[in-house]
């Protein structure tokens, strides 16, 4: 077990806020998306992150507008750290921040009773509202993402999952009707094999993985035509976000084969995002039929598109956020959907040609 005396807190690097906002997606709350880089330019030092081990395992922010007011927000622990007291030291150091000013917050119910223990008082109430708002009509051919059925009664009973030992391959065999009718040069990845990195680590390209990308990790080795990843990590994302959720981390890592294929270059942002875009032209072709006129291949069931936006919540490289090359979850979900709805050229956009 880990103790408090372990838990390091300190303000937020810039591209750091993209842990909060997406840690607060996951809860369930409705950031904008513009949110938390306005805050931040009004106090940049306003963002706390507290680690373990150097793995962020809390969050807040406390921005002080002005010399009497601040605003705390992002107020999160890591759900399998809670109750450990980690979320009142990085409380205490956010209230710290705001020194002797008024303090607001939105204070969701289940915790108002321990806001008022810190001196917190309702002001008023907020209501939400809901609704569906009127669309114009579709355009002809267009596909109703809300309205994509289960394929027969057995895809139902399984809640539209097929059997992990079937995604696999599906999958593969799916990505690669896709990718063969784009590139008339198409070579396949020939395996997709797991590892357990306690025993040994995968050599790609000639090198061993190093510990810290393998463990829960995937990765493309172009010297064997090989996507390798460790045995615990599919399951997991099956378990936390269903068949498709697994079919988007596979479909992301068969771009990046593509992407070396053809010696795309380009900082390692940019290509993540464009990895992320290319596996959403790929499940927009698969609703729409593209590479699969007979329907005989991979279909999309109820709820697949809400499993891949919750494989990017998931699966995201915090350490690389951190450093500033890798990519939020939002902005994955937004490559994603540009390449859902705009295809392979918007993705071929997103690297410029050196």
């Amino acid at each position: 077990m880990t103790g408090q005396s372990d838990l390091r807190i300190r303000a937020m690097r810039p591209a750091e806020i993209a842990i909060a906002a997406d840690w607060a997606a996951a809860e369930g709350w409705n950031p904008g998306l513009a949110d938390a880089a306005c805050f931040a330019t009004v106090d940049p030092q306003g963002f706390f992150i507290g680690e373990l081990d150097g793995e962020p395992v809390a969050t807040i922010s406390c921005v002080n507008y002005d010399a009497r007011f601040s605003f705390l927000g992002f107020y999160i622990v890591r759900p399998d750290l809670r109750g450990r007291g980690y979320g009142l030291r990085i409380w205490n150091a956010a209230i710290a921040h705001a020194q002797t000013r008024v303090i607001g917050l939105d204070g969701v119910v289940a915790q108002q009773e321990n806001y008022r223990k810190s001196g917190f008082r309702l002001a008023y109430a907020n209501v939400r509202y809901g609704g569906t708002i009127a669309a114009p009509p579709a355009p002809a051919g267009a596909v109703a993402l809300t309205d994509i059925p289960f394929a027969d009664q057995g895809d139902a009973d399984r809640g539209g999952d097929l059997p992990l030992r079937e995604v696999i391959p599906a999958t593969a065999d799916d990505l690669d009707a896709y990718w063969s009718g784009l590139l008339s040069d198409y070579e396949s990845v020939e395996h997709i094999s797991p590892f357990d990195p306690d025993r040994a680590l995968p050599v790609c390209d000639g090198q061993a993985l190093p510990r810290a990308q393998a463990v829960n990790g995937i990765a493309y080795c172009g010297e064997t035509r090989t996507i390798a990843y460790d045995r615990r990590l599919l399951p997991d994302v099956f378990d936390r976000s269903g068949d498709f959720g697994v079919a988007v981390v596979i479909a992301a890592e068969w771009a990046v084969a593509m992407q070396q294929d053809r010696e795309v270059t380009g900082d390692p942002k940019s290509l993540e995002l464009q990895q992320s875009c290319f596996t959403g032209s790929w499940a927009g072709d698969v609703v729409r039929g593209g590479h699969d006129p007979d329907g005989q291949g991979l279909t999309l069931s109820a709820g697949d598109l809400d499993e891949a936006i919750q494989s990017f919540l998931i699966f995201r490289d915090s350490d690389k956020i951190s450093a500033g090359t890798g990519a939020a979850a939002f902005e994955n979900v937004d490559a994603f959907r540009t390449g859902f709805f705009q295809g392979e050229q918007s993705c071929v956009d997103l690297v410029p040609v050196s």
